[in-house]
C-alpha cells in the first residue's frame, strides 16, 4: 500500500507531504480545488506520461515521491528480487522527476532506473481507475483481461503457463524463420560458391608460391645478362686465358710476402691475409664455374612459370592479393557450403521443435480456455447480483467466447453482452449501455475482482459522476467492500461515499498573497462532519440540519462497515 506521498512543484502544489493509511480514503473538496492534481501526481509517480504542463509555473522541475509497503505485494517483491534489488525492511521508495527540458528521471530507493524497469513495478503496486476509464469497456479487447482478473490463484497460474508456452513457441518460430531466411538468401549463392571452390581447388595453390615464381621469372628474363656477367666473373677470378686472373695475381703476391715473413710480424700477418684471399678467390671462381654449368635455359619451364603467374594474378583480382589470402577464401567458401548443408538439417530440427512448442502452447491454451468458461459462469451470476444492487435491476449479463489468434493470453476472445431488460436479446456493451451504466458496470467488475487482485492499492477518480440517491449509497458500499481487501483512494463529490471512507482528506485552494496554492488536509471527526455538511448543504452547510445529516451518514457508514467487517 501507499504509506506516504510527497509532491513538489506540480500545478498549484508548491510542496505537499501526506501520510496514508489502509482502507477507503476519500479525497473531497470544492470543484477546482485541485483534487485532480493529486491524481495527476500519483499518475506521474506510477510512470504515467511526463507532461511539462504539470510543472508549476516559474519552476524548472516537478517531483513526486511515494513510500510503499511491500507486506501485501508478493509479486512486487518477486520482481525486485529478479532485478537484484535489496528490499531491506519491506518498504520501497519510488520517485519521479520531470524538468522543463523534457527530461524524466525514475528512481527506486534513490537509484536511477529506466522507465522500462520502473513501470512494470508500479503496475504491481497501484491501479488507477480514472474518470473515463469505464469507456475502456467500449473496447472489446479489454474484456478478456477483466474476466481473467476475476480468476483465482489457479487461473493466474494457467495464465502464466500459457504465456510462457506461447513465448517459447514464438521464440522457436522466429528461430525457424531466421534460418529459413538465411537459407533463402544463400541458396542463390550455392552455385556461385561451388564455381569459386572448383576454380580455386583446380588452381592447386600453395601459400607463398608467387614469390618463388617471380624470382624464377626474373631469372628467365635476365638469362643472357646473368650468363655474360657470371662468365666474366669466373674468368677474372679463376681462368682468364693468356691474361693473369685474380688467383694468379694473388698467388704471386702471396709468394712475395712469404719471403719477407721472417723479418717482421706485421709482414707475416699480411702474407697470411693474402694467402687467405687466394683461397677465397679460388672458392669463388669454382662456385662461379659451377653456376655457369648449371645454367640451362628451359623454354617450356619459362612458359609454365609465366602462365602460372598469370593465373595467380587473375585469381588475385577475385579472391585476394596473395595465395595465402586465396587459400583463406577457399576455406571460407568450404565452411559456408558446409553450413548451408547443415542448415537444411537444422531447419528441420527447428520445424520439429516449433511444432512441439505449439502443441504445448495449444494444450495450455485449451486448459486456460476451460478455466475461463468455468469462471465466466460464476462471473455472470455475480455481475447480475452486483448490477441489481447498483440499481440496474433486471439487467442480464453474459460473456460470449470465440476463437482468436494465438497470443500470450491463449486463443480466446471474450465479449461482454448485456440485456437491460429480461426478454430482450443480448447486445454488446458498446451498442447498449449508457455512460452511467458503463461506469456502474466497471465498478461492479472492480468490486468482484478486488478479492482476487494482487494489486494492493486502487484509485477511483470521480467515478460517481451522474449518480445519486440510493445508487450513490450502493456505490459507497461497493467502495467499502473493495477496501476490505485493498487500500482504495476515491476522489468524490458524493457525501455517501465520503461518509463511508475510513479516512477523509480535504483538498483546498487558497491565495497566500502572491500565488494560489493547493493543500491537502487530513480531517478528524469534526472536520469530516463539517466537510460532509458542506457537501450536503451547499449554502446551508453550517445549518444544524446539514450537520445532523452528516453525522447520520457517518453513523450509517459505521454500522455498514461493522456488519461487513472481514471475519
Amino acid at each position: 500500500m501507499l504509506e506516504s506521498l510527497t509532491i513538489q512543484n506540480i500545478a498549484l502544489i508548491d510542496r505537499l507531504s501526506v501520510d496514508f493509511r489502509p482502507g477507503l480514503l476519500a479525497l473531497t473538496g470544492e470543484t477546482g480545488a485541485g483534487k485532480s492534481i493529486i491524481i495527476d501526481a500519483i499518475t506521474l509517480l506510477l510512470g504515467g506520461r511526463a507532461s511539462r504542463d504539470l510543472i508549476r509555473s516559474g519552476t524548472d522541475r516537478a517531483f513526486a515521491e511515494g513510500v510503499f509497503s511491500l507486506d501485501d505485494c508478493p509479486q512486487a517483491v518477486q520482481y525486485l528480487k529478479s532485478q537484484d534489488w535489496d528490499i531491506g525492511d519491506g518498504s520501497l521508495t519510488l520517485a519521479r522527476e520531470i524538468s522543463q527540458s523534457g527530461r524524466s528521471v525514475c528512481r527506486i530507493n534513490g537509484l536511477s532506473v529506466p522507465l522500462s524497469v520502473y513501470k512494470p513495478l508500479t503496475a504491481m503496486l497501484m491501479d488507477i481507475h480514472g474518470q473515463h476509464e469505464h469507456q475502456s469497456l467500449m473496447d472489446e479487447k479489454q474484456h478478456l483481461p477483466l474476466l481473467d482478473a476475476f480468476g483465482g490463484a489457479g487461473h493466474r497460474a494457467l495464465l502464466q503457463k500459457t504465456a510462457a508456452a506461447f513465448h517459447e513457441y514464438e521464440d522457436s518460430r522466429r528461430a525457424l524463420q531466421k534460418m529459413q531466411r538465411t537459407l533463402e538468401e544463400n541458396r542463390d549463392r550455392v552455385d556461385i560458391l561451388e564455381y569459386q571452390k572448383q576454380e580455386l581447388e583446380k588452381a592447386g595453390l600453395t601459400a607463398g608460391e608467387e614469390d618463388s615464381l617471380k624470382q624464377e621469372s626474373d631469372l628467365f628474363r635476365n638469362a643472357e645478362k646473368i650468363e655474360t656477367q657470371l662468365r666474366s666473373a669466373y674468368e677474372n677470378l679463376y681462368d682468364h686465358g693468356a691474361l693473369p686472373s685474380a688467383m694468379d695475381s694473388l698467388r704471386s703476391a702471396s709468394s712475395s710476402l712469404k719471403a719477407l715473413a721472417g723479418f717482421r710480424d706485421d709482414l707475416a700477418s699480411l702474407a697470411e691475409r693474402v694467402e687467405n684471399l687466394y683461397y677465397e678467390a679460388e672458392d669463388a671462381g669454382i662456385t662461379a664455374r659451377d653456376l655457369l654449368d648449371e645454367l640451362n635455359y628451359d623454354e617450356e619451364r619459362e612458359e609454365y612459370v609465366s602462365a602460372r603467374l598469370d593465373l595467380i594474378h587473375r585469381l588475385a583480382r577475385k579472391y585476394g592479393a596473395t595465395t595465402r589470402d586465396m587459400l583463406n577464401r577457399l576455406a571460407e567458401i568450404n565452411q559456408t557450403l558446409e553450413d548451408l548443408e547443415s542448415a537444411e538439417d537444422r531447419t528441420q530440427e527447428l520445424k520439429t521443435r516449433m511444432d512441439k512448442k505449439y502443441r504445448e502452447f495449444e494444450a495450455a491454451a485449451k486448459e486456460l480456455s476451460a478455466s475461463r468458461r468455468q469462471i465466466a459462469r460464476q462471473f455472470e451470476q455475480k455481475m447480475e447480483q452486483e448490477l441489481r444492487q447498483l440499481n440496474m435491476e433486471g439487467t442480464q449479463f453474459t460473456v460470449r467466447f470465440s476463437e482468436g489468434a494465438p497470443s500470450s493470453a491463449g486463443m480466446d476472445q471474450a465479449v461482454f453482452l448485456i440485456a437491460p431488460n429480461r426478454g430482450e436479446a443480448f447486445q454488446p456493451l458498446a451498442q447498449t449501455a449508457s455512460g452511467g451504466e458503463l461506469s456502474r458496470i466497471m465498478l461492479a467488475i472492480k468490486a468482484l475482482s478486488a478479492g482476487q487482485s494482487q494489486i494492493p492499492s486502487m484509485v477511483f477518480d470521480e467515478i460517481d459522476t451522474g449518480i445519486s440517491g440510493r445508487t450513490a449509497q450502493v456505490v459507497a458500499e461497493k467502495m467499502a467492500d473493495i477496501a476490505r481487501y485493498r487500500q482504495v483512494f476515491c476522489v468524490t463529490h458524493l457525501p455517501q461515499i465520503a461518509a463511508m471512507a475510513d479516512h477523509q482528506y480535504r483538498v483546498e485552494k487558497h491565495f497566500d498573497g502572491q500565488r494560489t496554492l493547493t493543500t491537502l488536509l487530513d480531517l478528524d471527526e469534526a472536520g469530516r462532519r463539517d466537510e460532509l455538511s458542506r457537501m450536503l448543504g451547499g449554502a446551508q452547510a453550517d445549518s444544524e440540519s446539514a450537520k445532523a445529516h452528516a453525522q447520520s451518514l457517518l453513523d450509517q457508514a459505521d454500522v455498514y462497515k461493522q456488519a461487513h467487517r472481514p471475519t
